[in-house]
């Protein structure tokens, strides 16, 4: 079906072009006919640049005419011409507008797979570039379904023969969830006993199974299997381990979408009896990319029949295993547009567009390392795309909950496998490097990561602070973007680097204002996408108290204007005194025995109450809020506690003497 598509498809996108009938032609402008000539002569001889000078010129002349079917099929021949030339000079942005322009009017003609296409590629050929920093779970990616941690994600493989033993070999870090496969009315639970030893291990090691019940038809007869399906979910409760159950998965381009209808209600059917079992959950797991005459839209059952949205996501160097065109691997998202951050993008968009808020999990996975078809070694492009995987997609899509490996040798046109032979050893190392190296892939079922990945937007900062960003990015035509790093226009690394997660050292960055740029590095050297984000640095300072260094867990002592501020409950509670808020006020206090000190942010006085006396003083700089936290000037309300504050310029620190 996939290649009938591509064929059709490619057929329709060679029409239209750069052909002018001759009925068209007798319409014309007769200002445009010079230019057309030079257009022509540019396009036969492949002439990139010559078709978008020559292109601009005529399609201004043409966007100034009445609007008439001429003018549409003109233009939309010209506009693909002329993104298809912007395409081969790597001019990918001029490419994205001329795509764009090109759409209205392959719409008017009736173009139906043309456009399609056309906005596939403006969407493949944009940039993106995101900088992510850890921060608290961010609980609008939390949605309280069946089995969802709050924050983190699952993660383990597929394989044929479940052996907990060797697998745990083979990947030190433990799993939290196996995929297994079982075929709908061919196999039972008599199927599913040959894992009963492997079941009983991962109840003890608090572990989850996605159950793949796949089927081969739309399934309108579902009622015929009522003894069938209730013996089998009997099966899946007594295990007594959290289970995922991916029903009649790839739907969208599978003979099991056949009859719409009957595949909704079949899912809808069998999510009837499943979710009477309290261990299991129901995922809905379409293949990333539809076939064209398919879309999500079709096959989603309802969200009181899905706990999980999930999906189906390979990248391959070519399309089939052999496919080389431009129409499949633009289509389909394979080859020089294989990525997973874009792959993704087709089932995030529906559920944005539905408004569907569930949890989602990456059902299964690969990254092709060898190519059977063409005889061929992919390491480079496996191990880049394993990258993207485990690092780039769950940066930026923290509502991505789980993620299983297809970790099975098959032969037919890839290898994906992560123990076989080949560039397998080092699919194999790079994937324990990736899980190994991550505090967001859970190892248990019952863990949270405790944190989540936020977008940098700016901030405050001290000299003594490291800045670690988890950068996400995708450059069209590139399997790993590498980036550059500046700050106020100064190098930070003097090589470009394709790696996810960066150290940012600020000592040397100076105080006061700083920009960072992030840059996106293209295949001709050029940049992709550029990031800049402004961020406030202080000079960092030491705490003591009493000769003992004072710990700060988030925000750090900070100086400015000569003066150190602390953050309030990070001190002044370890001097034994009490800190209170009122919030309608902005105001902090501070308070001890018969004293009372009392500072509002913004605010440079400062009141002292003493046994019911209240003295004013007039500080240097306010109280004020860095980072959410109130951070107020240390000596003046040191020595208004009556302490001794001492400070040692040569190692920068402030130590106050209560003793």
């Amino acid at each position: 079906m996939k290649k009938i598509l591509t064929v059709v498809l490619a057929m329709m996108l060679g029409m239209n072009c750069l052909v002018i009938m001759p009925a068209v032609a007798a319409t014309l402008p007769n200002s445009i006919w010079q230019p057309l000539d030079s257009f022509t002569e540019a396009a036969n001889s492949s002439n990139w640049q010559g078709i978008l000078d020559y292109g601009k010129i005529i399609t201004d002349i043409m966007e100034g005419q009445p609007a008439s079917s001429t003018k549409n099929e003109f233009l939309s021949g010209k506009y693909y011409a002329m993104a298809q030339a912007a395409e081969k000079l790597s001019q990918n942005s001029l490419a994205v507008n001329y795509y764009n322009k090109y759409i209205p009017y392959g719409e008017s003609m009736g173009f139906t797979d043309g456009v399609v296409f056309a906005k596939q590629k403006a969407k493949l050929l944009t940039a993106s570039l995101d900088i992510y920093v850890k921060g608290a779970v961010n609980t609008s990616n939390y949605y309280g379904a069946k089995f969802e941690p709050k924050s983190g994600t699952y993660f383990g493989m597929a394989m044929s023969e479940l052996n907990v033993e060797q697998e745990q070999y083979d990947f030190p870090k433990k799993h939290s969830t196996y995929l297994i496969y079982l075929e709908f009315g061919k196999e039972d639970m008599n199927t599913l006993g040959r894992y009963a030893k492997a079941f009983n291990a991962l109840k003890e090691q608090d572990c989850a199974v996605e159950l793949a019940w796949n089927t081969t038809s739309s399934l309108g007869d579902i009622a015929d299997y009522d003894t069938y399906i209730d013996s089998t979910l009997d099966y899946l409760q007594d295990i007594g381990i959290p289970i995922y159950l991916r029903f009649g998965c790839e739907m969208n381009v599978s003979e099991n979408g056949n009859n719409a209808s009957d595949y909704i209600k079949s899912f809808q059917y069998v999510a009837q009896r499943a979710k009477q079992r309290s261990n299991i959950a129901m995922v809905w797991s379409p293949n990333d990319v539809s076939s064209l005459d398919r879309n999500f839209d079709m096959y989603y059952p309802g969200d009181g029949y899905v706990d999980w949205v999930g999906i189906s996501m390979y990248m391959t160097p070519y399309f089939n295993g052999a496919d080389e065109s431009e129409v499949a691997n633009t289509y389909f998202m394979t080859g020089e547009f294989s990525n997973p951050l874009m792959e993704i993008t087709p089932i995030m968009d529906f559920m944005t567009s539905r408004h569907i808020k569930k949890p989602v999990m990456i059902s299964e996975c690969g990254s092709a390392y060898y190519v059977t078809t063409k005889n061929e070694n992919t390491t480079v492009f496996g191990v880049a795309q394993l990258k993207n995987l485990y690092k780039d997609l769950l940066f930026k899509y923290p509502q991505i909950k789980a993620i299983n490996y297809f970790n099975v040798t098959r032969d037919e046109k890839f290898y994906f496998d992560l123990d076989g032979s080949g560039g397998a050893s080092v699919m194999k190392q790079t994937f324990n490097d990736l899980v190994n190296s991550s505090d967001n892939l859970l190892d248990a079922y019952s863990k949270t990561s405790g944190f989540s990945f936020v977008p940098l937007t700016g901030g405050t900062y001290t000299t003594a602070d490291t800045l670690t960003l988890y950068t996400s990015t995708y450059v069209p035509k590139v399997t790993r973007a590498k980036l550059e790093f500046r700050a106020n226009g100064n190098w930070l690394n003097a090589t470009k680097t394709a790696e996810s997660t960066y150290q940012i050292p600020l000592s040397g960055l100076g105080t006061g204002k700083v920009t960072l740029n992030i840059r996106a590095i293209d295949n001709n050297g050029g940049v992709a996408i550029e990031k800049n984000i402004d961020m406030t640095v202080y000079q960092a300072v030491n705490v003591q108290l009493n000769g003992s260094a004072v710990e700060f867990a988030d925000q750090k002592p900070i100086i400015t204007d000569g003066r150190t501020l602390v953050p309030v409950r990070g001190f002044f509670e370890k001097m034994g005194m009490t800190v209170g808020w009122d919030a309608t006020t902005q105001t902090v206090t501070i308070s001890k025995d018969s004293k009372t000190i009392s500072l509002q942010l913004g605010s440079k006085t400062m009141l002292l109450t003493v046994d019911g006396q209240s003295i004013t003083y007039t500080l240097d700089v306010p109280a004020t809020s860095i980072n959410g936290r109130t951070m107020i000037p240390l000596r003046a309300v040191a020595d208004g506690a009556g302490a001794t504050t001492i400070w040692d310029a040569s190692s920068n620190t402030a130590n106050i003497v209560t003793k």
